[in-house]
């Protein structure tokens, strides 16, 4: 009974380790996001369908040779839909993070002494290739 316990304890240990390592978390915290995005999107697409879209036109009875294609036309324009909103979103997120990051000069001390150690190695290699007098 008590190998028992132990073997439980130890496993919730292990879990409890496991559960908040940060990559567990932030996978967490993304599906959330993403889930709740994703009914934004959903939305959106509903949102333009119906009013770009007329309201009796149906891709669901489309069929060719006994094969129903309209759901796969229905999924086609929803995913380009989300695929281009998607893409607005990141291009203007990048756009917000580029502005964030301003780039710091280069320190004019690390350059000189960059270009002083690489002066330094040319001159030790003509040094070990010269013919002794």
């Amino acid at each position: 009974m008590a190998r028992g316990v132990r073997a439980t304890r130890g496993f919730l240990t292990e879990f409890k380790e496991f559960a908040l390592k940060g990559n567990v978390v932030d996978l967490a915290i993304g599906v959330i996001i993403g889930g709740a995005f994703g009914r934004v999107i959903e939305a959106l697409v509903t949102l333009i369908t119906e009013s770009f879209l007329p309201a009796d036109l149906s891709f669901d009875d489309i069929r060719i040779g006994g094969l129903a294609i309209g759901p796969l036309i229905t999924a086609s324009i929803n995913f380009l839909i989300i695929a281009f909103v998607l893409f607005l979103f990141i291009t203007a997120f990048n756009r917000l993070r580029r502005k964030e990051e301003v780039e710091e000069p280069p320190d004019p001390v690390l350059e000189a002494n960059k270009e002083l150690a690489i002066a330094m190695t040319r001159l030790t290699d003509t040094i070990e290739r010269r013919p002794l007098p």
